[in-house]
Formats: C-alpha cells, structure tokens, sequence
C-alpha cells in the first residue's frame, strides 16, 4: 500500500478514502479467482495465460483500501473506486450481462478481459484492461455502455495511477 498511499498524499485530488478492514480470500487470490469465476468460461486457457495481468498498482490499492470517493458536495461520491470484492462482484455481474444480451450485441465472446473498478456521475462505468492484447493496464471510461462495446476511443486514462491522480 506504500505506493499507493505515497500517491494519494501527493495528489491533489480531495478523495475519501475507506481502508479494508480484513484481507478476504477474494483479495488474497484476486487473479485466480477473476480467471476460475469469471474469464475462464469466455477464454481458452492459452489465451488467459498470454494476456491477463491485473496491473500491480490496482492489485496494490485493494490490499489496503475497500472503497474511494470524491464527493459531489452533496453526500454522495461523484467519482469513485471500487475495492477487490466488489470489484469482483461487479466484474463478474457484468460478464453474466454479456452472456444476457448475445442476442442483442451477436458477439461470440467479450472483446477483451477488464474489469471494472469505479465509475463517476450516474452514467459512467471504469474498466481497468487486464489484457495484454488489448491497451493492457489502461482505463476505460465506459458512459451509458457495457464493456462488450468498449473501444480504443473510451480510453480515457493511460493507467490506474493517472486515473486516481486526475480524477474526472
């Protein structure tokens, strides 16, 4: 967490920050359990083992912090990050929404292996790419989309690190 809280000290984003409480299995065996739950019924295992990697400075921050925030003024967070269990929770809602909408978008699989970390307003939706394949380690800023439409124009963050530092 030292990285990451080095980071968030020097920033000049105002950000609430929650720390996690209790290290979960889920956060213990992050890549593992995002590959046995989620990506390996959509990819081969050739495919997960030559391209997907959760970016260390993610993996980094859900080791020490359970949820981020900037607030609106109004109480409710207006920009926020999503720590390892609901990063999973959300990550793995949205690839079962892939599978729900195929007849809509007539994909035979999602284009790429993300996951979703936060969002910000009531519209937008992170996706941290952890395929090596596809803009690995850049974040995509999904607005009123899933992730099966992502594209290289949604990227609007080079890595996890620039997304915290400027913020929406």
């Amino acid at each position: 967490m030292s990285n990451i809280q080095n980071f968030l000290d020097q920033t000049s984003q105002a950000y609430r920050v929650e720390a996690l409480e209790e290290v979960s299995e889920t956060i213990l065996n992050f890549e593992e359990k995002l590959i046995e739950d989620i990506f390996s019924k959509y990819f081969t295992s050739e495919e997960i083992k030559q391209r997907f990697s959760v970016p260390p400075d993610y993996l980094q921050f859900i080791r020490g912090v359970s949820f981020l925030a900037q607030d609106a003024g109004d109480g409710y967070p207006w920009f926020w990050i999503l720590g390892g269990e609901s990063a999973y929770e959300s990550t793995k809602s949205e690839y079962e929404r892939f599978v729900e909408d195929k007849e809509w978008h007539k994909l035979t699989k999602p284009p790429l292996m993300a996951i979703e970390i936060g969002g910000w307003s009531d519209k937008h939706v992170f996706f941290l790419s952890c395929d090596k394949a596809h803009h690995w380690g850049e974040v995509y800023d999904c607005y009123d989309a899933y992730m099966y439409n992502l594209t290289p124009d949604d990227i609007d963050y080079k890595s996890f690190l620039d997304m915290l530092q400027r913020g929406t």
